[in-house]
């Protein structure tokens, strides 16, 4: 049994090592074949066809450079992200698209902004 500390990696998008997200659910969820669906009866049938990814991802506090960072990282359709399943206790890596970017400010400085957070969807393709 091994567990992980704080400072263990975490979070890589695009294979950067990002900064340790405040809060990240990772849940996996079930697409059903076409044709699957509730019957007159009201019983499920169908099978499930695959299951996808999807993390939603919190980081508050972040610098002008850390959101950058991350917003650069975001910015292609697809990307490759790599993160802890719960299931195997291991990384797994996925292709995924990212939803909208919303960039909380807490405070405007004159050298630097500070972003009070930065929720984030990712998706598996």
């Amino acid at each position: 049994h091994t567990s992980m500390k704080v400072k263990d990696p975490v979070l890589y998008i695009g294979g950067i090592l990002v900064k340790p997200p405040s809060e990240m659910t990772v849940s996996k969820n079930k697409l059903w074949k076409q044709g699957s669906g509730r019957s007159r009866t009201g019983n499920m049938c169908g099978s499930i066809q695959c299951r996808k990814y999807k993390l939603e991802i919190t980081w508050t506090n972040l610098s002008e450079d850390e959101a950058m960072q991350l917003s650069n990282l975001l910015d292609p359709d697809f990307i490759t992200v790599k993160f802890i399943d719960p299931k195997t206790k291991s990384f797994k890596t996925c292709t995924m698209y990212g939803g909208d970017e919303v960039y909380t400010v807490q405070n405007y400085c004159i050298d630097e902004a500070v972003y009070k957070g930065l929720p984030i969807s990712l998706v598996e393709k």
